[in-house]
């Protein structure tokens, strides 16, 4: 995988619905990634990270807080 393809198969499959294998997995990449750039990949997790709200609407695993705390870079303001 490219940069660009890693960081959406990151939001896809870090989301804490995704299945716990590929959960693990990619989280485990991840982490991998950013020792080898971690300019690009400094903040990067599922989709809700970007956004700083679920875009599951009403299939949100409702911990939106811990995911932001866990994958958000540091020094980054959450908005509202």
């Amino acid at each position: 995988m490219n940069a660009r393809e890693l960081l959406h198969f990151f939001a896809e499959r870090l989301c804490n619905r995704a299945q716990w294998e590929i959960r693990e997995t990619a989280d485990l990449m991840l982490e991998e990634a950013k020792k080898v750039a971690p300019g690009i990949f400094a903040g990067c997790g599922p989709k809700c990270v970007a956004a700083a709200r679920c875009p599951e609407g009403k299939m949100t695993c409702g911990r939106l807080r811990q995911v932001l705390d866990r994958y958000r870079a540091p020094g980054k303001k959450q908005k509202g």
